[in-house]
């Protein structure tokens, strides 16, 4: 007569009553060790101010632009609240502020909206080929950048 060994099972993975003690200490384990990371990564996500960082994004996008066109222009003429690049080609692309946005428009047709939420868009000459750009966003910032004009051909007509 063969005799059957019984084996006991401490830890059965297939467990159809509940958890076993091992799930137990593992899973507590597992939130004992995550609690504290938790706290610090909302922290800082609730330090991020997601607003600014978008209109820092814009006006960068904004200021990709404009030295584009500046760089693919022959001519610059600018006006208090609005900056236009004459082409090569005798293209003429205007940047201009618009009730509460920049728009971009081609030979003055179309419309092309650059940034919005803007409550102020100037543009002032500071010397024969430096020029400055502010823009004051809804949410209060202002932001500020200085172009120079490398090219020795592009002439700079203030009031155009």
């Amino acid at each position: 007569m063969v005799k059957k060994r019984k084996y006991v099972v401490m830890f059965r993975i297939n467990n159809s009553n509940g958890y076993t003690l091992l799930s137990l200490i593992i899973s507590l384990s597992i939130l004992i060790f995550t609690t504290p990371l938790i706290v610090h990564f909302l922290n800082f996500i609730l330090s991020i101010d997601s607003t600014y960082h978008q209109s820092d994004f814009e006006l960068r996008q904004l200021h990709y632009y404009i030295q584009s066109e500046m760089n693919q222009s022959v001519e610059v003429h600018i006006n208090h609240h609005s900056i236009t690049f004459v082409k090569a080609d005798g293209s003429r692309v205007k940047y201009e502020l618009y009730k509460d946005l920049i728009r971009r428009r081609v030979n003055d047709t179309g419309h092309e909206v650059i940034l919005r939420d803007v409550e102020i868009f100037e543009v002032k000459m500071h010397s024969e080929n430096i020029f400055l750009i502010g823009c004051k966003k809804g949410d209060g910032h202002y932001y500020q950048r200085t172009y120079i004009s490398n090219n020795t051909f592009t002439k700079l007509f203030q009031n155009f």
